[in-house]
This record gives structure tokens, sequence and C-alpha cells, in this order.
């Protein structure tokens, strides 16, 4: 009963105007072509396009980074159809990365897709300030985070106790017998002396 009763549900023929309306948007946005934005020389626009590729050159999976962390995924423009976005805009098939010219002519296939002015995606673009990183935090692990608590030679010790205590010497002990009582003597004092 609930898609009977609901008009905004009915699809195809039967549907709305306002449906019927989006639709003839669309093909009009596609015939009339691509709008470039008027801010092509705006300073910022282009610190932001330094931002996300140093080398003049953007990669796909850059563009897409900056279409999410500028906010402009939604139901209208997905991952998805920013891909094929960049796919578009590319010189060649073998290109895989477009130019600052380039660049612009996508925002405006993005603004097509959003159904919002040009500039309005520039401005949203702008406004998002460059790259976000998002990472996560280790939680607290006493065992690691409380260097109190390391032993063996991991533990923290001052530089002057480490000057005053005696340096551990490695005595190596042959598995065949002393032939002499110097052999011997050696084993237990490596420099020679007797203490």
């Amino acid at each position: 009963v609930k898609f009977y009763d609901d008009k905004s549900l009915f699809t195809g023929m039967h549907g709305d105007d306002e449906t019927r309306q989006n639709a003839a948007q669309k093909k009009q946005a596609a015939a009339a072509g691509v709008a470039v934005p008027e801010a092509a020389d705006s300073e910022d626009l282009q610190w932001i396009f330094q931002q996300y590729c140093p080398t003049q050159e953007m990669e796909g999976k850059t563009f897409a980074k900056l279409a999410k962390d500028s906010g402009l995924l939604d139901r209208n423009l997905t991952a998805t159809e920013v891909d094929l976005i960049f796919a578009k805009v590319k010189s060649s098939g073998s290109q895989r990365k477009i130019a600052y010219a380039q660049f612009l002519e996508a925002l405006g296939h993005m603004s097509l897709r959003k159904f919002q002015p040009v500039e309005t995606v520039v401005s949203t673009v702008i406004a998002a300030g460059g790259p976000q990183f998002y990472g996560t935090i280790a939680d607290f692990n006493k065992f690691h985070d409380d260097k109190s608590l390391y032993t063996g030679m991991h533990a923290a010790e001052d530089e002057e106790e480490q000057d005053d205590k005696p340096q551990a010497r490695r005595i190596i002990i042959s598995n065949e017998p002393a032939s002499s009582l110097e052999q011997v003597f050696m084993c237990f004092s490596p420099t020679g002396e007797m203490d």
C-alpha cells in the first residue's frame, strides 16, 4: 500500500514532473558543454592544486581525495562518477595525470553533476583548505609507553650510572682442555694482568 499511496515513489512515466525536469536538466547540461570556472586565475585555487600535487600533475586517486576532502561527494556526485570525470578530462588513454587546465575542466564537470554553479564548487574546494590527513592514534600501553617498567638491556639508565658500572667482558672458553696454566689464566683475565 505504501508504494501505491506515496506518489513520490512513482518512477518512469508515472513519476512526478520534478523527476522529469531533473532528467531534462541533465540532458541540457550535457548538451551545453562544460563551464570553466571564472576563478581559473584564482591564486587560492592554484595553491590548493599545488598542495595536492606538487609536481603540477594530478593523478586520479589524488583527484578523488580532493573531492572527498572538499565534501563534494553526495548522492549526485559519487566516487565512481569522480573517477569517470577524471577519465573524461585526461588527454589520452595512456595518460594517467591531468594538468591545471584539465583540473578546471573537471571542476566544471563536477558542477554539472551536482547541479550547482561552477563558482560554488570552486569555493567549496577552496574552503576545504587543502589535503586532510586522517590517522589513528594507538591507545596507551603501559608496558610500551611507561619506560620505568623496562627491563634488561632496554631499561632506561642515566649516562653517569653507565660510566660507573664495570663493563661486562665476554670470555671465550674453548671446549678443548687447557694445555698450560697460562691459557687458563687468559680465560679469566683477557688483559693479561692480575688484579
